[in-house]
């Protein structure tokens, strides 16, 4: 709650944001002008890089030392899809760990009571193909995946007790 609190909710920054989104959106879905031309080209090479970095990464945050410059000549530091960024940074046992521990909470979370968090879980997991993990927003996830574990557990102490 404190930090919904804390985030500004200034009247014109969110007027501008909502008139910008229709475009950003039609331009992130169809991956077209710069900045989806930009990600399908960071994807591949990412994934050309992959290749010989597969098992444990590059390391944490360490993709600019890939070198890899995007066609307008700017470095690249992230991959714009969380779980590339999991692979190429850390390695593919670290992707696998990770999207077996966040399915493995879908799981027990998809009931009646947990739906709203299996909704949230789910919506930042579909963003993380076309974006990056944001420092202010990973805290607000991490409580989300507390919550939903803390639900699954009330569930499971409710059906013994009955």
């Amino acid at each position: 709650m404190i930090i919904l609190i804390l985030v500004p909710f200034r009247k014109e920054i969110m007027l501008f944001k909502f008139s910008s989104l229709s475009g950003e959106i039609s331009s992130g879905i169809s991956l077209e002008g710069q900045a989806g031309n930009q990600r399908i080209f960071i994807w591949q090479h990412t994934i050309k890089l992959l290749k010989h970095f597969w098992a444990f990464g590059i390391g944490p945050d360490s993709l600019i030392y890939g070198k890899l410059m995007t066609p307008i000549n700017e470095l690249v530091d992230k991959a714009h899809n969380i779980y590339l960024e999991i692979a190429i940074t850390m390695g593919v046992f670290a992707l696998f760990s990770y999207l077996s521990f966040l399915f493995s909470l879908l799981r027990k979370t998809y009931n009646e009571t947990g739906f709203l968090i299996f909704a949230m879980i789910a919506a930042y997991l579909v963003q993380g193909f076309v974006n990056i993990d944001i420092v202010a927003i990973m805290p607000v996830f991490w409580i989300v995946l507390g919550l939903a574990l803390a639900n699954s557990y009330h569930e499971t102490d409710k059906s013994l007790s009955i």
